[in-house]
């Protein structure tokens, strides 16, 4: 074997003892921010339900229904920290397959729901026992999470 053999080597060996050293590090440093500096997640979780039929449709006084649902909804969650916030819209018109909350939990989300909420207008037929049916199911689900305490349903109806 000559020098330049050995060399070469040689060389491997720093780099793939370097590149071990590196990738030992990173899962060293991953591990003490999982268990000792990532934040907890929020123990409550608040799902709004918001049917958006034509029973929506119309004022509450000279205030339209949808308009005062859309700022009450928002205000509530940009005013609240440590909660998760999920949003589901329930219409208009029937739906037979599932459909994922317009907004998933998340903390300080009130941007979030406010461009969910921007397009929506009411109109059309009811779909809220669906969406109850859904929303439920997110619930479930967010109470097997780790550090889940409490879990809400609020639902925003409209009527004539």
């Amino acid at each position: 074997m000559n020098g330049s053999e050995r060399s070469v080597r040689w060389d491997v060996v720093k780099w793939l003892t370097i590149v071990s050293l590196a990738v030992g590090i990173v899962a060293g440093l991953w591990k003490l921010y999982d268990e000792y500096l990532k934040p907890d997640p929020p123990g409550v979780r608040v799902q709004y339900v918001v049917d958006v039929s034509a029973g929506m449709d119309g004022k509450i006084g000279s205030i339209e229904k949808l308009a005062a649902v859309k700022d009450e909804i928002v205000s509530a969650v940009s005013g609240t920290p440590d909660v998760a916030y999920s949003l589901r819209i329930a219409g208009p018109g029937c739906s037979k397959a599932y459909t994922a909350p317009r907004v998933d939990f998340g903390e300080d989300n009130a941007d979030e729901f406010e461009q969910a909420l921007a397009p929506v207008r009411a109109g059309g037929t009811s779909d809220f026992a669906r969406g109850v049916r859904y929303a439920v199911n997110d619930l479930v689900e967010q109470q097997e999470k780790e550090g889940a305490e409490s879990v809400s349903l609020y639902f925003l109806l409209g009527g004539q």
